[in-house]
């Protein structure tokens, strides 16, 4: 496995007038790439594939070329001349796959690298400001070039008889072609649910990690108490990330995640920090 990148790293500090501040940025990007498989093209694929060229545990699945509409066929034939799934029975509302090797037929053949698992760009901008007793800093983070397939119930609207979430109402019907999502099918398993790009996500994301606000007791005030220093201080974790996941799921699931993960949570912490 051969990893090229680059990285870097800024930071300033500097006063003006009784302002202190300073600001720090980062950024990293790499590539990965498979050298070598012991005289292997590629090992045997499942939902990812180790492949000479591409990167470690890329997505393998089939492209997707929209949702087949009811002009597609004729009689509940499939119209001649379009390329055939292998997977089973399809009908208007059904995602229609790519037929990437041009065989006229649908089948595991046709899959390939689809997206990354990896976070291959990671960045940080850090910052503090201090004035007159008063400080402030926030941290925040950003990171891209990672897909994530969701599954089952997280992933596919009514699967299983099951739930439906508010961003898997742009189903196919026969009111709404155009439709983002292929029909609704209340089953364990069905050939829409095959890993493909309509289940793949962009988990690139900025969230803001950390922002605290504190104060520090002024001289005359220590004194008074017997406290050589003392700063107050509310501090938050976690208060925004802006991404492109559905809502409800953090971009930081793991892949072909089938509902079994927690949220994020906004941490508030309100303290004092003391010395005698």
């Amino acid at each position: 496995v051969k990893n090229t990148g680059y990285d870097i790293s800024l930071g300033w500090q500097d006063n003006i007038g009784d302002v202190k501040y300073g600001i720090n940025f980062n950024f990293a990007d790499f590539k990965n790439e498979i050298t070598s498989l012991g005289g292997l093209d590629q090992l045997p694929p499942g939902n990812t594939i180790n492949r000479l060229g591409e990167e470690i545990g890329a997505i393998y699945g089939l492209k997707e070329e929209g949702l087949y509409q009811e002009s597609d066929f004729t009689g509940g034939v499939l119209n001649a001349g379009l390329p055939v799934p292998s997977f089973g029975a399809i009908q208007a509302g059904d995602i229609k796959y790519v037929d990437l090797n041009d065989d006229g037929v649908i089948n595991n053949e046709d899959r390939t690298v689809i997206g990354s698992a990896l976070s291959t760009k990671n960045w940080g901008f850090d910052f503090f400001v201090e004035y007159k007793g008063f400080d402030l800093s926030a941290s925040v983070i950003g990171v891209g070039g990672r897909d994530v397939v969701l599954q089952s119930d997280i992933g596919y609207s009514f699967f299983n008889a099951g739930k439906i979430q508010r961003w898997q109402t742009d189903y196919w019907t026969p009111e709404n072609t155009d439709a983002s999502l292929p029909r609704l099918t209340a089953l364990s398993a069905h050939h829409n649910w095959r890993v493909n790009e309509t289940w793949m996500h962009d988990a690139s994301y900025v969230r803001v990690r950390n922002i605290t606000l504190g104060y520090k007791l002024h001289s005359s005030v220590l004194d008074k108490v017997n406290l050589s220093n003392a700063r107050l201080y509310i501090s938050g974790q976690n208060l925004f990330t802006f991404d492109n996941m559905p809502d409800g799921i953090d971009p930081l699931v793991s892949n072909f995640n089938q509902g079994h993960f927690y949220p994020i949570s906004k941490v508030f912490t309100l303290g004092v920090n003391v010395g005698f």
